[in-house]
């Protein structure tokens, strides 16, 4: 039973990944009928192959996977600063895990995106973030409230695999106004202001 759940991109490669946190209900679900995975239930990371398709890779991924836990919520960001993302999920009744990405991502980069509002919002809530490398565009909108009781980063991640430099990052701010930068070096955060 899926509480929280994200799309990111925690290999690098340019496109979004899927996770899920899970677990039942009742604490007695079992008194009732046979559960399919029971009250503690296993976390899934699915990767996307890029064609449409997923692998479960969460037996490759780290021994919390294997694990049954009630989660809940579940929160992405880069928490120790090495460009890939981390997963912060919480259980009922348990402490919080933290997932810390340490997969090995050579030969692929990252760029973060930091908006900042001024018409629209503080934080750009609402703004569409457009990077574009060679003949491939990725989009990331900035939104909040992005998972069950949880608050993932607000700044726009982008993995653009053996990509070194980004041909043009554009914001779209829910004012209408752009902003636009171009040949951008990867591994990196850049802001970008609303004019």
């Amino acid at each position: 039973m899926g509480w929280g759940t994200a799309f990111a991109d925690f290999d690098l490669d340019g496109d979004s990944d899927w996770i899920i946190a899970n677990g039942h209900l009742a604490d007695d679900v079992a008194q009732f009928r046979e559960p399919v995975a029971g009250y503690r239930q296993p976390m899934l990371l699915h990767e996307n192959l890029g064609d449409g398709l997923f692998d479960t890779v969460g037996a490759e991924a780290g021994e919390v996977f294997a694990e049954h836990l009630v989660g809940r919520g579940l929160a992405v960001a880069d928490i120790d600063r090495d460009g890939d993302l981390d997963v912060l999920v919480t259980q009922l009744g348990g402490a919080p895990v933290l997932l810390r990405n340490e997969s090995d991502r050579k030969p692929n980069h990252w760029l973060i995106v930091r908006t900042k509002g001024s018409k629209s919002n503080r934080d750009g809530i609402g703004a569409r973030v457009t990077v574009t490398c060679g003949d491939r565009k990725l989009v990331r909108e900035v939104v909040s409230g992005q998972s069950f009781l949880s608050q993932s980063d607000l700044r726009a991640h982008f993995g653009v695999g053996a990509a070194t430099i980004v041909d043009r990052v554009e914001v779209t701010w829910p004012s209408r106004a752009v902003s636009v930068l171009e040949n951008v070096s990867v591994d990196q955060v850049v802001s970008l202001s609303e004019p």
